[in-house]
Protein backbone atom coordinates (compact mmCIF):
# COMPACT_ATOMS: atom_id res chain seq x y z
CA UNK A 1 0.00 0.00 0.00
CA UNK A 2 1.40 3.55 -0.70
CA UNK A 3 -0.37 6.88 0.72
CA UNK A 4 0.12 9.97 -0.37
CA UNK A 5 -0.38 13.36 1.69
CA UNK A 6 -0.76 16.90 0.07
CA UNK A 7 -1.18 19.80 1.94
CA UNK A 8 -2.69 22.95 0.17
CA UNK A 9 -3.09 26.47 0.95
CA UNK A 10 -6.99 27.66 2.47
CA UNK A 11 -8.43 28.39 -0.99
CA UNK A 12 -6.32 25.52 -2.67
CA UNK A 13 -4.20 27.42 -5.13
CA UNK A 14 -0.95 26.68 -3.74
CA UNK A 15 0.56 23.46 -3.29
CA UNK A 16 2.68 23.31 0.24
CA UNK A 17 4.24 19.93 0.98
CA UNK A 18 3.51 16.76 -0.81
CA UNK A 19 4.40 13.62 1.53
CA UNK A 20 4.51 9.80 0.80
CA UNK A 21 4.47 6.73 2.82
CA UNK A 22 5.22 3.26 1.91
CA UNK A 23 6.56 -0.15 3.19
CA UNK A 24 7.18 1.65 6.34
CA UNK A 25 8.63 4.81 5.25
CA UNK A 26 7.65 7.92 4.98
CA UNK A 27 9.36 10.64 2.41
CA UNK A 28 8.80 14.77 2.34
CA UNK A 29 8.76 14.61 -1.48
CA UNK A 30 8.24 18.58 -1.61
CA UNK A 31 7.43 21.15 0.72
CA UNK A 32 7.51 24.79 0.87
CA UNK A 33 10.43 26.18 2.71
CA UNK A 34 8.31 27.62 5.86
CA UNK A 35 7.65 23.89 6.48
CA UNK A 36 10.40 22.22 5.38
CA UNK A 37 12.10 21.88 8.80
CA UNK A 38 9.23 21.30 10.76
CA UNK A 39 7.68 18.45 8.42
CA UNK A 40 11.05 17.05 8.51
CA UNK A 41 11.77 17.19 12.45
CA UNK A 42 7.94 15.05 12.59
CA UNK A 43 9.16 12.89 10.48
CA UNK A 44 12.23 12.05 13.02
CA UNK A 45 9.95 12.11 15.70
CA UNK A 46 6.51 11.10 15.03
CA UNK A 47 3.19 12.81 15.65
CA UNK A 48 2.44 13.41 19.57
CA UNK A 49 -1.49 14.56 20.11
CA UNK A 50 -3.92 14.46 22.80
CA UNK A 51 -6.67 12.37 22.15
CA UNK A 52 -10.13 11.65 23.82
CA UNK A 53 -12.40 13.60 25.51
CA UNK A 54 -12.43 15.97 28.03
CA UNK A 55 -12.34 13.43 30.99
CA UNK A 56 -10.47 10.87 29.77
CA UNK A 57 -7.91 12.85 27.23
CA UNK A 58 -4.45 10.73 25.97
CA UNK A 59 -1.38 11.00 24.53
CA UNK A 60 -1.43 9.20 21.59
CA UNK A 61 2.19 8.71 19.56
CA UNK A 62 2.00 7.79 15.67
CA UNK A 63 5.55 6.80 14.38
CA UNK A 64 5.66 7.90 10.52
CA UNK A 65 6.76 4.15 10.08
CA UNK A 66 3.05 3.67 10.34
CA UNK A 67 0.39 3.74 7.90
CA UNK A 68 -1.68 6.01 9.95
CA UNK A 69 0.91 8.71 9.77
CA UNK A 70 -0.08 10.64 7.41
CA UNK A 71 -4.00 10.58 7.34
CA UNK A 72 -3.34 11.49 11.06
CA UNK A 73 -0.55 14.48 10.33
CA UNK A 74 -2.81 15.77 7.78
CA UNK A 75 -6.25 16.29 10.53
CA UNK A 76 -3.56 17.30 12.68
CA UNK A 77 -2.61 20.45 10.51
CA UNK A 78 -5.54 21.27 9.11
CA UNK A 79 -6.73 21.33 12.77
CA UNK A 80 -4.10 23.64 13.48
CA UNK A 81 -3.46 26.40 10.31
CA UNK A 82 -6.32 25.42 8.36
CA UNK A 83 -4.58 23.59 5.29
CA UNK A 84 -6.20 21.97 2.59
CA UNK A 85 -5.20 18.05 2.73
CA UNK A 86 -5.85 15.28 0.71
CA UNK A 87 -5.01 11.93 1.57
CA UNK A 88 -4.98 9.10 -1.24
CA UNK A 89 -4.73 5.56 -0.46
CA UNK A 90 -3.11 3.29 -3.36
CA UNK A 91 -4.49 -0.34 -2.91
CA UNK A 92 -2.98 -3.04 -5.08
CA UNK A 93 -4.15 -5.66 -4.31
CA UNK A 94 -8.04 -4.39 -4.22
CA UNK A 95 -6.45 -2.22 -7.41
CA UNK A 96 -8.08 0.83 -6.14
CA UNK A 97 -6.86 3.97 -5.46
CA UNK A 98 -8.79 6.27 -2.62
CA UNK A 99 -9.06 9.46 -1.96
CA UNK A 100 -10.29 11.79 0.83
CA UNK A 101 -10.15 15.46 0.81
CA UNK A 102 -10.71 17.49 3.82
CA UNK A 103 -11.42 21.51 3.63
CA UNK A 104 -10.37 23.64 5.62
CA UNK A 105 -12.11 24.12 8.97
CA UNK A 106 -15.50 22.27 7.45
CA UNK A 107 -17.77 19.08 9.04
CA UNK A 108 -17.25 15.67 6.65
CA UNK A 109 -14.51 14.73 4.52
CA UNK A 110 -14.98 13.98 0.95
CA UNK A 111 -14.38 10.57 -0.22
CA UNK A 112 -13.79 8.99 -3.50
CA UNK A 113 -12.81 5.76 -4.89
CA UNK A 114 -12.19 4.92 -7.86
CA UNK A 115 -10.64 1.42 -9.69
CA UNK A 116 -7.45 1.68 -11.49
CA UNK A 117 -7.76 0.80 -14.92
Amino acid sequence: MKVVLRLRSRDGSDLLADLSWSEGHTQLLDAAETLKPELEQLILEGLSEWTGADTDPHLRITASTEPQFLERLGVFLRRQFGFLIEVQRDQPLTRRVDTVQWPPRRGQPVRQAAERA
